[in-house]
């Protein structure tokens, strides 16, 4: 194995020629693969050069920026942030393309200046909502007053026999909340706060006290204007006068703030939301009112009774406190300024104020609800005493008013109206609800007919009707109750030595 001749591999005069060819071939790429490399070495300072004309828009993967030469680090050009930015706003971003076109980018985005700053912190703004409440407050609370009250009482024990004895009278003292509303002295308040009232007197917030004068109230709405009396107290100067909002603007869940004074603790402030709008009285449980009122969670007691219920938002009035929910915490109603602003420059001109009554009771007719009612009638259904008309025929589904009851003698009983009849248009305005029937009742001239247009049967009939006067409706009401009384006591003074018997 040892002496044996290595083999090599030489080309041969009898190898094919295909082996020449490709050995041929591979040496010309070795030799084309040298140049190459030489070519790209020499050309290596060119196209580094070219590429370092770049410029980097934001990012570490953009191509870098056109080096310096290295520097000793002292040596080093130094540009801060400012002035680099600056320098980017002022050239456009150039890019050269293979063509040779050159587009412009857009110069980078200016520095952002630091917003958190000047963004106010969740503290700040709550500290922020409670100074504006405080601004509020500072600004329509000196116009709130507190009124005081003094009415004569009957004693518990005058019985019939000495009912006109004076010595069996008694002063009662009451307290509300009143706003002054003008600068010649005229108050706000509801007249339930002073009803029957001799004497009156109202305190600002600044001590200033005056005795006033009642100039006009009006019980259906709840609305009284008082006037302070120049020459009973100190002069009327610079007295505050609060403004009045507007309270179709309104929405549910504003916040508003009321003020007042209950239990005779002076300017006190309660804050809630509007947690309703437009509760007619039937929903609040007093249907001898004409108002839509305004519901409130701000706490309201005994003394804020007048006092102005304000929207923080645009901090003016947007209605009077009058009621509040018996055993129901949290629910308030406010009677908005607006009804309030239609009848107060009457009642400061001591103009007696008529609203229309007509004797019946109202309820909402939507095609919905009329669906469900008549889901509960049956087509067998025999008419009896007790609802012969609502078993007989179907609600009609549409908008409306339908009436529910009719009062005996009333003037929509005198005008040829029936139950279940549905009001859809009044004079020339259309009805929707039993709001917008009340509402236009009310406007209504008393004694002057009244056209409705009514759906009976399915179909529409044009009745007229004559409102009343509801005040001198309730005032002969309350007439016909002394007149009872009277009798009766009549009647026990007849029976002579036995009244003390029955009495006993």
């Amino acid at each position: 194995a040892f002496g044996r001749k290595r083999e090599v591999d030489t080309p041969s005069k009898n190898q094919p020629k295909e082996l020449k060819k490709r050995k041929r071939s591979g040496a010309l790429s070795k030799t084309i693969r040298t140049l190459t490399l030489v070519i790209a070495i020499l050309c290596y300072p060119i196209v580094a050069d070219e590429v370092g004309d770049y410029i980097t828009v934001g990012g570490s993967d953009s191509p870098s920026t056109k080096s310096t030469p290295d520097l000793p680090e002292k040596e080093k050009p130094v540009m801060n942030l400012a002035e680099e930015n600056k320098s980017a706003e002022k050239n456009d971003v150039e890019i050269v393309d293979k063509e040779g076109w050159k587009d412009k980018l857009p110069p980078p985005p200016k520095q952002r200046s630091n917003q958190s700053k000047n963004t106010p912190s969740l503290n700040d703004r709550r500290r922020m909502a409670l100074s504006f409440i405080s601004e509020v407050v500072d600004e329509v609370g000196p116009a709130v007053v507190r009124i005081d009250t003094e009415s004569v009482s009957k004693g518990r024990n005058s019985g019939y026999q000495n009912n006109n004895n004076p010595l069996n009278n008694y002063i009662q003292q009451g307290q509300g909340s009143g706003l002054i509303f003008s600068a010649e002295g005229f108050i706000l308040t509801n007249a339930h706060v002073v009803e029957g009232a001799t004497k009156v007197k109202v305190t600002l917030t600044d001590g200033r006290v005056y005795s006033c004068s009642v100039t006009g109230t009006d019980d259906i709405v709840d609305i009284a204007v008082l006037k302070i009396l120049p020459d009973d107290g100190p002069p009327m100067t610079n007295l505050p006068v609060a403004e009045l909002g507007d309270s179709d603007t309104l929405q549910v869940g504003k916040i508003v703030i009321a003020v007042g004074s209950p239990g005779g603790l002076d300017n006190t402030v309660t804050m809630g939301i509007v947690s309703g709008r437009e509760r007619s009285s039937m929903m609040v449980g007093i249907p001898h009112k004409l108002v839509n009122y305004i519901q409130t969670d701000a706490a309201i007691n005994p003394g804020n009774s007048g006092g102005p219920l304000i929207d923080v938002e645009s901090g003016k009035v947007i209605g009077i406190n009058a009621a509040i929910r018996a055993h129901m915490e949290g629910t308030s109603f406010a009677i908005p300024i607006n009804r309030v602003r239609d009848i107060m420059h009457d009642l400061s001109n001591g103009q007696e104020i008529r609203h229309g009554y007509l004797g019946c009771q109202l309820t909402t007719c939507t095609p919905d609800w009329a669906r469900e009612n008549n889901a509960e009638i049956r087509e067998d259904a025999q008419p009896n005493n007790l609802h012969p008309q609502r078993q007989q025929h179907k609600i009609p589904e549409v908008y409306g008013a339908l009436v529910h009851k009719i009062y005996g003698k009333s003037p929509v009983h005198l005008g040829g109206l029936k139950e279940q009849d549905i009001i859809q248009k009044i004079g020339m305005e259309n009805v929707k609800s039993a709001s917008d029937a009340s509402r236009l009742i009310d406007l209504a001239t008393p004694g002057e007919n009244l056209p409705f247009v009514v759906l009976r049967n399915g179909q529409r009939r044009v009745i007229n009707v004559k409102p009343k006067d509801m005040s001198s409706t309730q005032k002969e009401m309350q007439r016909e109750k002394q007149r009872r009384l009277q009798d009766e006591k009549h009647r026990f003074q007849e029976l002579g030595p036995f009244r003390s018997l029955l009495r006993d």
